[in-house]
């Protein structure tokens, strides 16, 4: 027998086949399958003949798989399996040639990707829909990693296992307070001097905070927690109505953004310096154009990583200095020719 052979089998008789050896009854099966029992023995004659050998015999408990028929369910039940892995894989990215790009971030994330990255690409291409899911860290690195996600941006990431990072730059965390509030001139500040001032602070679900946790270890000092929540959104108004300092990292609330009277403070402790901020694209995400089209986009236009003097790029088609000039003509057409197939 050949293996061109072997592929021309009945496909419909490998299932009757299958379905008779998991109910160990032709009459079972046949009521599963809602057909006839005699065309179920039909189709099992004709495949035995078509391999040449006999899959099953009748026992006291019904019917059961021949030596032979146990090798041949074996290899039957791989290839059902490998073929729903691979339409699976192939059904998403065909999710992404229908147009959609699935995005997770940190909430300090949000505002610079929607008004930088995703204005600038629904110009190009408005037939693409953004799902923007805003997660932490953890949550961001388990939807990247089963492939939930295409593009995720963290603050505090661990190294990916099969995710790709892409670009990465250091942030250091900011003391953000109002600029009528007392006790704080200077222009840095130290976790030691913000322990006698209520702060607004998130939650230890976001590794920012266990961070300040840390930092709040090493200088042996607690601090006045006034405020505990999970939302960028009411840590600025905290400090925005005049109630106190936050500690955030220096890109969540941008000097030039924001309209309220704030200053931004320096922090000196080491513990809140210099930790990375990292753009990932899933191990499926990388395959599809649109999302090296969003990538590119990104890399030039988000606040984040504009300043070239600040990234270090990971993604291998980057370290070819003439891609991001080719990058936007030999895309687009890609992504024009999926789009419209």
């Amino acid at each position: 027998m050949s293996w061109t052979h072997l592929r021309q089998l009945d496909e419909r008789a490998i299932r009757y086949f299958a379905v008779v050896c998991e109910e160990q009854s032709v009459r079972a099966a046949a009521e599963r399958l809602r057909i006839a029992p005699s065309a179920v023995a039909r189709k099992l004659k004709e495949l035995e003949a078509d391999l040449g050998i006999v899959l099953l015999t009748r026992t006291s408990k019904g019917v059961s798989p021949t030596a032979l028929g146990v090798v041949f369910l074996e290899y039957v039940t791989r290839r059902h399996r490998q073929d729903s892995e691979i339409i699976s894989h192939l059904l998403e990215l065909t999710r992404l040639k229908r147009g959609e790009i699935r995005v997770a971030l940190g909430e300090a994330f949000l505002l610079d990707f929607v008004t930088s990255a995703t204005a600038r690409f629904r110009q190009k291409h408005p037939e693409i829909c953004f799902i923007i899911q805003v997660m932490n860290t953890e949550q961001i690195m388990q939807s990247l990693e089963e492939n939930i996600t295409d593009i995720g941006l963290a603050f505090n990431p661990p190294d990916p296992q099969s995710a790709i990072t892409v670009f990465e730059r250091t942030s250091n965390f900011s003391c953000i307070v109002p600029r009528s509030w007392h006790g704080l001139d200077g222009d840095t500040v130290s976790v030691s001097q913000l322990s006698s001032h209520p702060c607004g602070l998130l939650s230890r679900d976001f590794s920012a905070r266990r961070m300040i946790d840390a930092a709040e270890r090493a200088a042996g000092v607690r601090l006045q927690v006034a405020m505990e929540t999970n939302s960028l959104y009411a840590l600025k108004q905290f400090v925005y109505s005049g109630l106190g300092p936050t500690l955030l990292p220096d890109f969540a609330i941008s000097p030039k953004s924001s309209k309220h009277d704030i200053r931004h403070l320096a922090v000196s402790d080491e513990l809140l310096n210099r930790i990375p901020v990292r753009a990932f694209i899933s191990n499926l995400g990388k395959d599809h154009p649109t999302t090296m089209e969003l990538i590119s986009i990104m890399d030039k236009h988000m606040d984040l990583f504009c300043d070239a003097n600040e990234v270090k790029v990971h993604w291998p088609l980057r370290n070819n200095l003439d891609w991001k000039k080719s990058a936007a003509g030999s895309v687009d057409s890609e992504i024009n020719e999926l789009l419209h197939t």
